[in-house]
């Protein structure tokens, strides 16, 4: 189901000239500093710049991840969509 919708939403992008976006350490720091809902507003959008079809304006979405170190305690958060599985 998923190789069909994938090449369904190749087929479909309403994105011609695509884009590669690089994910920089500087960038993750900036995301963690924001609340969840704008970083997730900014990932989504930028998600969407190169990916737009109708597939995923009906299948695809975001999901958030909370991990936390085990020894420091540190706690990180990460942004996934619904289609990188």
């Amino acid at each position: 189901m998923i190789f069909l919708l994938d090449g369904l939403h190749e087929d479909l992008n309403r994105i011609l000239h695509r884009h590669h976006i690089e994910t920089r350490p500087e960038r993750e720091a900036e995301l963690e500093a924001l609340s969840t809902q704008v970083a997730s507003e900014q990932e989504w959008n930028l998600y969407r710049l190169t990916n737009n079809s109708l597939v995923v304006d009906y299948f695809q979405g975001q999901f958030r991840n909370r991990m936390e170190c085990m020894t420091c305690h540190k706690v990180n958060f990460l942004l996934l969509f619904a289609s990188d599985s």
